[in-house]
């Protein structure tokens, strides 16, 4: 398969194959779309809003319109940002993209605010991203025992401390109304009745959980793959799932929050059964946005 034309425009790259194909990637080389013409693609043209496809043998062209969908937009970041986590902060005016190897802070229109490499890298033991009612920061804890906390506002330094190395299990405990929810490296995350102090249920084995948000009666859990990506679980107050939700990176403001990669958060409310019937049937819902 060979490229046989393609088009830049501001944020978006337009290719054309001799298979009859095209694609369209963003700024930072992730594919957003890729479908097949009946005939090849002689002349494309790629604007911010609009993609025009035209064979030499036929009188018509081929137009398509980018959907944005802003009613779920939360923010937009640059898509070249390498990054394993996005994370809002608990203002709501600030998000956080980071992995073992640097960090970026954007705010809600998408203003780069601040960047940072971490130090030591490889020696990196974990990270967690915390919130509570005095603000937010990213927790980043090194083999030999050093924490140090970056403000998720501006990236400065908080404070940094060294004690005694980690545990090498990964050893994390989450609390709802109900559950003490008990997570390891090496072991599947097991929930406890917080009264009795009884095993309620092992959750899901096949990935590692990284946080647990108790959300309007349901409980999310997020988890990341051995192999990398990021999605979560919507379970109900006996620990039963109900939603597989992939790119779920955040819980924010009562909403679930998403990430694909591609440069832009999106948000959600949780739909009710009564709702998913209207939308089912296209009448639509109240926004909630």
């Amino acid at each position: 398969m060979n490229i046989t034309g393609f088009s830049v425009g501001d944020s978006y790259v337009l290719t054309a194959t001799d298979d009859k194909g095209f694609s369209i990637y963003d700024s930072g080389a992730n594919r957003l779309s890729s479908k097949t013409c009946e005939e090849t693609c002689d002349f494309v043209v790629m604007t911010d809003e609009y993609a025009v496809l035209a064979n030499r043998n036929e009188p018509s062209v081929h137009i398509l319109k980018k959907e944005s969908h802003e009613e779920t937009k939360l923010m937009s970041y640059d898509a070249r940002c390498a990054h394993d986590e996005a994370r809002v902060s608990q203002d709501g005016r600030t998000v956080m993209l980071f992995d073992s190897e640097t960090f970026h802070i954007y705010d809600r229109e998408g203003k780069l605010l601040a960047e940072e490499e971490m130090p030591k890298s490889r020696e990196i033991y974990d990270q967690q991203f915390r919130k509570s009612e005095e603000g937010s920061w990213l927790e980043v804890i090194w083999y030999d025992g050093t924490v140090r906390l970056y403000s998720a506002a501006d990236g400065s330094v908080l404070s940094e401390t060294k004690g005694e190395p980690p545990r090498k299990d990964l050893y994390e405990e989450f609390y709802t109304d109900q559950y003490r929810i008990e997570s390891s490296l090496h072991s599947a995350p097991a929930a406890y009745d917080l009264k009795t102090g009884r095993k309620v249920k092992e959750l899901e084995t096949e990935s590692y959980l990284t946080y647990v948000t108790q959300l309007d009666g349901y409980i999310i859990t997020e988890y990341i793959r051995a192999e990398g990506g990021r999605y979560g679980l919507l379970l109900d107050e006996k620990l039963e799932t109900l939603a597989y939700l992939p790119g779920l990176c955040d819980v924010a403001d009562g909403k679930l929050v998403f990430d694909y990669g591609y440069g832009d958060l999106r948000q959600c409310h949780i739909y009710s059964l009564q709702e998913l019937m209207e939308l089912g049937e296209g009448k639509g819902v109240n926004d909630k946005n």
